[in-house]
């Protein structure tokens, strides 16, 4: 059992960013979070792009066109007139699939913040294929409305993104009655929510609360060439957010990783190293940067995965009351330095 509070801040929910909109009325998405949602009114969507269903709005048809239209410029490939649409959902496991004048099929694979599996993106091309599909009539389409950290397995896979970013616009450039329609309306509405708390950051500084506000920073940061990945870390305190560069992970060698508002200096444990190897790279981190102006202090140093040193304060630079990103990326390009120079020292 669940319960909805319909009169609690779930229920209403004003853009933050810009008065280009608010949610006045309850919207449909606050509660169709799920992938099972997306994938219907994705299909629903496309489901107007059959010239059958102009009658009924020729704005909504146009948007459905408009949906198919990029997914083939997308892959690199024509359009063709439709003369018949078919949707299916969860075929072979595969989220949608479209098939078009028979000749044509799009594999679709829709996600809301979640990220690809278990070879997921091989396989769904390989189960089409099985059914006499010849691949180059065969589109491959990753429909992702949330943010995330790399599309590197993707590309891989031969899949084509087409983001939040994708569907705004083609809302923006659609016919205005499109709006007029409900499901439409609180669809596009939805992914505005999203894009205003993904760009959260950039509002005057608050303590960043939302898990999206996180990850809309760490991938701008991703842009401004830090690099790094980002994603969900559990712990028993319940987790963050965290974002970390150099060589992650890798046994033995340091690296960055911030744990929200916290910059720490990271060492995985190698079976072949010094047990104080730690404490000697804690050593020369407080000193090198010191010498660099870089305030880094002791952790206490325990497990697999050990913080060695962390930034000590908050690592990210203000101005005006908001965040200085260019000057929060000097400070991390600074950590980068120091830490490059005191595992130099050891070596």
């Amino acid at each position: 059992m669940f319960w909805l509070t319909v009169n609690g801040p779930q229920a209403f929910h004003t853009s933050t960013l810009s008065p280009r909109f608010e949610m006045t009325r309850p919207n449909l998405f606050h509660y169709a979070t799920k992938e099972l949602s997306q994938d219907a009114v994705l299909a629903w969507l496309i489901a107007w792009a059959d010239p059958k269903n102009a009658q009924f709005s020729a704005g909504l048809h146009a948007l459905g066109a408009s949906i198919l239209h990029e997914f083939f410029r997308l892959n690199k490939k024509v359009m063709p007139v439709i003369n018949s649409l078919t949707i299916k959902r969860q075929h072979k496991n595969i989220d949608l699939v479209v098939r078009i004048n028979d000749e044509w099929t799009i594999c679709i694979e829709d996600k809301v913040g979640s990220t690809e599996h278990n070879d997921q993106l091989v396989r769904y091309p390989n189960a089409i294929s099985s059914e006499g599909v010849p691949v180059e009539k065969c589109l491959l389409v990753y429909v992702q409305t949330h943010e995330q950290s790399s599309y590197k397995a993707v590309e891989e896979a031969g899949y084509f993104r087409f983001t939040r970013a994708d569907f705004l616009r083609l809302f923006k450039e659609s016919s205005p009655d499109v709006l007029t329609d409900s499901i439409a309306r609180d669809f596009r509405n939805w992914l505005l929510q999203l894009e205003d708390d993904f760009n959260s950051w950039k509002l005057p500084f608050p303590d960043w609360e939302k898990a999206r506000t996180w990850q809309g920073f760490y991938s701008e940061l991703q842009r401004k060439t830090i690099g790094g990945d980002w994603g969900p870390v559990s712990n028993p305190r319940g987790g963050f957010q965290g974002f970390w560069w150099g060589i992650a992970n890798s046994e033995g060698v340091p690296y960055l990783q911030l744990e929200e508002g916290k910059l720490c200096f990271k060492l995985t444990k190698s079976n072949d190293q010094s047990p104080d190897l730690a404490h000697q790279l804690q050593q020369k981190l407080i000193k090198i940067g010191g010498h660099n102006e870089l305030d880094v202090c002791k952790t206490t140093i325990r497990g697999a995965t050990m913080t060695v040193a962390q930034f000590n304060g908050d690592y990210r630079m203000l101005c005006d009351g908001r965040l200085d990103l260019d000057a929060t990326v000097e400070r991390l390009r600074l950590a980068e330095k120091v830490l490059s120079q005191a595992w130099a020292a050891l070596s």
